[in-house]
């Protein structure tokens, strides 16, 4: 039977075809295996479900999302399948914008434990089918979320009457071009236009693309005539390929062309985009493809445009280094070949995707993006450069109505009069997928007011009117909504310059060390001719106390000392500042002031010298360091000693040999020779004033012992004093059993000799 199981498997797995049986021959089967029919077609089910659900998670990681998808659903049931798979069905709807069926998914998604990224991908699903309060309820979910990558979005749906609406501009589709296929990127070319469209005409139009689950696109061109349009035919020459192709710019007299391809040289499951470049020998006739160095191999390359001089080129690329999904990038042509790409900022590039750049005849840079606050998918904004020396994006607006609606906006070229052009778009049409739309405008459509200019700003000090340089301003510039950062710093004039428009508000904040940081509201509703002059914004220097020090050898006529060492502690914040005077001993120092100071110079060969200050805000304060070299030391006289103890105040010291007999005070004679000893010290030193304590053994009451050892210590005194020691430096203590020096105590059992020890007089020094 195992052997049964495996075959089936086998054959499921290769593709072979299991014969048929008939009722007679079933039954022989079943009789055979033990297995019934009716398992036995389950398990083949089973089997093919779980290899085909094992091949669409391949072909969704390999990026097969629409083939993916409708495996996924053959093969599961949708209703209680797990999150994961909804979320993958949810993604392929959204990456071939289908954004109902996306939205459908995501709800289901987001019910258990989403990710940032379900959240951001739900609420622009939402906004894009039409469903703007309900998607602004998710955006602001996906920005209290933890997600690493902010996309800008709108705070609610009154955000959108803030665009533009050019009611002057009419809007209709191409007839004869579009199809039910995609069809977009259409570029004026000699007599007529030339598109992107997967509606499948070539050679290799039986490949299906698996991401979509269509063919892959080519170029085509068609004529235009007096009923509009005819027939698209394929480019001619080596244009078309195996692959996608498509998305293409000319140059000024429409002999070259830059194109879009699938890098078709490598053998790998992801085929990156490229841009290639050919050239027009004979008409419609295109040469063989040439790939640009601006390509890379691990990441895409795509949707060229180049200025009307050949000389820059602005394309999409998510290669590494830039700021999420698809960038703009720019390049320039010199000396014969392309420069380094450049990233055009995030003025413009945001975590979102960036893609379908077109460069007008004005300069301004017209592009698609979905992280930019817009109307729903992706929409079409157009930048303006206030200085395109540096790169830098002065403003940018989204090109509002109708040239953006709830669905995808993108591909847009502009004439050189801007009264013209083309648009690809999702939006409901004729045709179920993007197409190809036409506008005209009987003016000249302006993005950006007449009124723009340049404005000059000069940063000064507030109190003094010197220009601050090397200040770093960060702006903040709002136009009808549409917000932009960017950072700048004053030049050696204190000067920095913004392109501004009649709506234009703009947040200042300044800085610069020493200064007290200072931000500027302008708004230039009104603005009026006398403002082309440079506009003064201030900034207030910090209060604070300076210091002028010197530091001087005061034993040498206050001669200067170079290059001490200066440390200033601040005893509010308990930091420290270390620095060296000059070479001409001097140093300046501004502090925060209303603070307690200890200033401290020191150099080696000098005592340290230290001043304790406090000065008032915005005043000067004069500190003298004053060194001086250190005396020589004397040593100090060690106090003399007496039987190897120092006659230090305080002191005890014992005297050897002064013991009495059991029970008696009499001074004994062999204690006479001890206390010689002491009166001759006391001779010695007629400062000396002792104190003379005696102390008894542990034999008999603590009371008479007390007196025992008083009496003893009197009697020790009485002797010197009749030996002539002045009696005014002489006291006497007794101590009775209270400082026993050995173990024999209370009932303790000890020899004569052992209680003798304890029986002992002992000098103390009270004054010397």
């Amino acid at each position: 039977m195992q052997i049964i199981k495996t075959t089936i498997l086998l054959a499921i797995l290769i593709g072979i075809s299991l014969p048929m049986y008939s009722q007679e021959e079933a039954k022989d089967y079943t009789l055979s295996t033990g297995v019934s029919k009716v398992v036995l077609a389950l398990n083949r089910l089973e089997a093919k479900k779980e290899v085909q659900l094992n091949t669409a998670q391949n072909i969704y990681e390999g990026m097969g999302y629409a083939k993916a998808a409708n495996m996924f659903k053959s093969n599961t049931n949708t209703a209680t399948a797990d999150k994961a798979v909804w979320s993958k069905l949810a993604n392929a709807a959204r990456l071939n914008a289908n954004y109902e069926e996306a939205a459908y998914w995501y709800q289901k998604v987001t019910k258990d434990g989403p990710l940032p990224k379900d959240l951001l991908h739900y609420a622009q699903a939402l906004q894009a089918t039409g469903n703007c309060a309900e998607a602004v309820k998710w955006f602001n979910k996906y920005n209290a979320s933890p997600a690493e990558n902010k996309v800008a979005f709108i705070k609610n749906c009154n955000d959108l009457n803030q665009f533009s609406n050019f009611d002057q501009v009419s809007f209709n589709t191409l007839e004869g071009l579009n199809t039910n296929k995609l069809d977009f990127s259409a570029r004026p070319f000699k007599e007529g236009i030339v598109f992107t469209s997967n509606r499948g005409s070539n050679l290799f139009s039986r490949l299906i693309d698996n991401w979509t689950n269509n063919g892959f696109t080519d170029l085509y061109y068609a004529k235009k005539n007096e009923d509009g349009y005819a027939k698209p035919t394929l480019f001619k020459g080596a244009v078309n390929g195996k692959f996608h192709d498509g998305v293409a710019a000319f140059s000024n007299d429409d002999t070259a062309m830059y194109f879009t391809r699938n890098d078709n040289s490598r053998k790998s499951k992801v085929l990156n985009l490229k841009i290639y470049k050919v050239t027009n020998t004979n008409g419609l006739s295109w040469s063989a493809a040439n790939e640009l160095p601006i390509n890379g191999e691990d990441f895409s390359t795509c949707h060229p445009t180049v200025s009307e001089d050949g000389s820059t080129m602005y394309f999409a690329s998510d290669r590494p280094g830039g700021y999420g999904g698809m960038d703009i990038y720019k390049v320039t042509f010199a000396d014969g070949s392309w420069g380094a790409p450049q990233n055009v900022g995030p003025s413009i590039n945001t975590a979102g995707n960036e893609i379908f750049p077109f460069l007008t005849s004005e300069g301004d840079l017209a592009f698609s993006s979905n992280g930019h606050p817009g109307m729903g998918g992706l929409d079409v904004f157009v930048a303006r450069q206030s200085n395109p020396a540096n790169n830098n994006w002065g403003r940018m607006v989204n090109a509002g109505k109708p040239f953006n609606s709830m669905k995808d906006d993108f591909g847009f070229y502009m004439d050189k009069e801007n009264t013209t052009g083309y648009m690809s778009s999702g939006r409901v049409g004729e045709q179920s997928n993007d197409d190809i739309y036409e506008w005209k405008s009987d003016t000249k459509v302006d993005f950006f007011p007449a009124l723009s200019k340049e404005q000059v700003f000069c940063l000064v000090d507030k109190k003094t009117g010197a220009p601050i340089r090397n200040a770093q301003i960060d702006v903040k510039q709002s136009e009808k909504g549409n917000n932009t950062e960017t950072e700048i710093k004053t030049d050696n004039k204190g000067q920095f310059a913004l392109t501004v428009w009649p709506t234009t508000s703009l947040t200042l904040a300044m800085s610069k060390d020493g200064f007290v940081d200072g931000n500027k509201n302008i708004n230039f509703n009104n603005m009026k001719d006398e403002n082309s002059s440079c506009i003064n914004v201030e900034l207030k220097k910090e209060d604070v106390l300076s210091i002028i020090g010197t530091v001087v050898n005061k034993d040498n006529n206050d001669a200067k000392v170079r290059n001490a060492s200066i440390t200033i502690f601040n005893k509010c914040t308990k930091e420290e500042t270390v620095f060296t005077s000059n070479n001409r001993g001097e140093f300046k120092m501004d502090l925060p002031c209303n603070c307690d100071y200890r200033i401290v110079g020191e150099k080696d060969t000098f005592i340290k010298h230290s001043k304790n200050f406090k000065g008032k805000c915005n005043e000067k304060n004069e500190i003298v360091l004053s060194l001086r070299k250190p005396k020589k030391v004397v040593k100090p006289t060690p106090p003399p000693t007496f039987n190897n103890t120092a006659l230090v105040t305080g002191n005890t010291i014992a005297l050897d040999n002064i013991n009495y007999d059991y029970n008696k005070s009499s001074i004994r004679p062999d204690a006479e020779v001890e206390l010689r000893k002491v009166i001759t010290l006391m001779n010695q030193y007629p400062q000396l004033t002792i104190e003379l304590g005696s102390h008894t053994d542990a034999r008999g009451s603590s009371e008479y012992n007390q007196k025992l050892s008083a009496s003893r210590a009197e009697s020790a005194r009485q002797y010197l004093i009749t030996k002539g020691v002045p009696a005014d430096r002489i006291t006497s203590r007794g101590y009775g059993e209270s400082n026993l020096i050995n173990h024999c105590s209370g009932n303790t059992t000890c020899t004569d000799e052992e209680h003798e020890i304890n029986r002992r007089t002992e000098i103390k020094v009270i004054k010397f």
